[in-house]
Parts: C-alpha cells; sequence; structure tokens
C-alpha cells in the first residue's frame, strides 16, 4: 500500500492503479441487481474500502465504513 501511496504522490491523480473492464451481456439484464452486487461485494471486502491518507508525512491505511461505488452502464442494444 505504501508504493500506491508513494506513485500518487509522485503522479497525483495518476490512472496507473485503474484497471478498467468491459463486459458484454446477453440475456435479460438487471441493472439493480448488478448494482447491488457490487455494493454488497465492496461492503464484505476492507480491502475495496481502503484508502491512504497521509498522517504526519506518512501514509496510513484507514477503511471507510461503507462506499459508494459507481457502476457506469452503457445500453447498446439499440
Amino acid at each position: 500500500q505504501e508504493q500506491f501511496w508513494l506513485m500518487e504522490k509522485l503522479e497525483p491523480g495518476t490512472p496507473m492503479l485503474n484497471l478498467p473492464e468491459c463486459w458484454r451481456v446477453r440475456g435479460p439484464f438487471d441493472e439493480h441487481a448488478w448494482r447491488e452486487s457490487i455494493r454488497l461485494l465492496a461492503t464484505r471486502h476492507p480491502a475495496l474500502r481502503a484508502r491512504i491518507e497521509e498522517v504526519n508525512g506518512a501514509p496510513e491505511q484507514t477503511f471507510d465504513a461503507a462506499v459508494e461505488v459507481p457502476v457506469p452502464t452503457l445500453d447498446l442494444s439499440g
């Protein structure tokens, strides 16, 4: 985690730690169920709610109690 903190200090806002994904879904898609499953995943796994904050010049890992995970969708079904 310290390496992530250091990379962010050297290049603020860098997307190098983001891994974008794209999926094609065939058949019926329940967007509400999809968003709820992502929310529950983040709730159950503290690593997905972790943040690195600088405290007295040093990195310190903290965990949010809850997190809002943006899940953008784009309907290309026509």
